[in-house]
């Protein structure tokens, strides 16, 4: 038996390493040193209709009217635009300017003539799957790139696919993908996996992206996460991708500038039921989102609400995704009002009108403690006149301390009474 070989390290812009693991047997052979790379975002470019994109796709971008890259704009698409070969891992906040950046460099891959899918974006949830394909066809409109949705309320397994741009789970993606004829998928250009993290959190789903890494591997992919230590992230990559460069747009000190985060001390459900009654009343905060543990609880929450004349929408995974949405554009559209769910139900929300985001119980998870406290605010909040506030008892005060420990961040200590 040869002896395994000595992993790679993964060296950050300050110098610091992290060891891997990296098993003998690979389908790729990979590079012998990964560095983040610092973020250009001093880039030339001020205007889509600066870079290399196709009139299409360009007069589809500003019939959404969006006319201006932001500072991650800036800092990413320049580069996969320009190397089309080289696989990327990114890792920023979650931000709607991130979909629009992937979804511009998935369609510049496609050639419209050839009618069959050539980009594939891999997402962690039905939700944000439907909310992406709005998108992709306002931006598609002009030109003759067609998409297609592959999530469990939309299967039409009896067709192969012709669509030029593929989104969906990937679950899902791996199921009908044992059917040989929905389509090739080595005839694929371009891999997008969006929240990286979230995809491989589980047993099954990180089982999931194996198997779908496993099978395409000559093709562009760009891999998004929000996740501030990538070790097993990068560890799984690894193995299966070549000229990869990674991208660090994400710092601490700076995800929660301008943002105030509160905790508010309650002795159980019932006295947390009327403090969140008292900051409702007590605050101008015309939006806010309420994130509970559990589906059985967000309801009892939202009843509360209701009954004490609030207006209040429910999330809830016992209706259809298509009902979501409809709640979500209603509250997106309204003046006001308190959205309550549960975590995965919030995953690609990108709402940036709400400013307070209240969490009724913090999230249970040890080990995805920090990372789950981290995409609750910031998937549905945006900084700068934004409050956190967390309703915590004796048993959970203590995660405050870490949490502050953890983000450099401080909570401070608020009296509703």
């Amino acid at each position: 038996m040869s002896p395994r070989r000595a992993s790679p390290d993964f060296e950050f812009s300050n110098g610091s390493r992290i060891k891997t693991n990296q098993r003998s047997k690979s389908p790729r052979t990979p590079s012998p040193e990964l560095r983040f790379e610092r973020p250009n975002y001093d880039s030339k470019y001020e205007l889509f209709s600066e870079l290399k994109i196709s009139k299409q796709i360009l007069d589809g971008i500003q019939s959404m009217n969006i006319f201006e890259l932001n500072r991650f704009q800036k800092a990413v698409l320049p580069p996969i635009l320009k190397h089309p070969n080289t696989s990327f891992y990114i890792q920023a906040k979650p931000s709607f300017g991130k979909k629009i950046a992937y979804l511009i460099a998935a369609c510049q891959q496609i050639n419209p003539m050839i009618r069959e899918p050539q980009a594939l974006i891999i997402v962690p949830s039905a939700d944000l799957a439907l909310r992406l394909i709005r998108v992709v066809r306002s931006m598609t409109y002009y030109s003759k790139i067609q998409s297609k949705i592959i999530i469990s309320d939309y299967q039409n397994s009896n067709e192969p696919i012709h669509e030029h741009l593929v989104i969906c789970t990937s679950g899902i993606l791996l199921h009908n993908l044992s059917r040989n004829d929905l389509f090739d998928i080595n005839r694929i250009r371009i891999t997008i996996y969006d929240e990286f993290p979230i995809l491989t959190a589980s047993e099954k789903s990180h089982y999931y992206i194996r198997e779908l890494l496993n099978m395409k591997n000559n093709c562009q992919l760009i891999f998004f996460s929000a996740n501030f230590d990538p070790n097993y992230e990068l560890r799984l990559i690894q193995r299966f991708t070549k000229n990869l460069r990674c991208v660090n747009l994400l710092e601490k000190n700076d995800c929660f500038s301008g943002m105030l985060q509160y905790y508010i001390m309650c002795r159980d459900m019932g006295d947390k039921n009327k403090t969140l009654s008292k900051i409702f009343e007590r605050t101008s905060v015309e939006k806010a989102m309420v994130f509970v543990s559990d589906k059985k609880g967000s309801t009892i929450v939202a009843n509360e609400l209701h009954h004490k004349g609030f207006k209040t929408f429910l999330l809830t995974s016992d209706v259809s995704v298509n009902k979501r949405l409809d709640e979500i554009r209603t509250f997106e559209t309204s003046r006001s009002g308190i959205l309550i769910l549960t975590y995965p139900l919030s995953i690609g929300l990108d709402l940036t009108r709400v400013h307070m985001v209240i969490n009724y119980d913090l999230p249970l998870e040890n080990d995805n403690f920090f990372f789950e406290y981290f995409y609750r605010v910031l998937e549905c909040s945006r900084p700068g006149n934004s409050y956190v506030v967390n309703l915590v008892d004796n048993q959970t005060k203590s995660r405050v301390r870490e949490l502050e420990d953890y983000f450099a961040i401080k909570i401070s200590k608020f009296d509703i009474y």
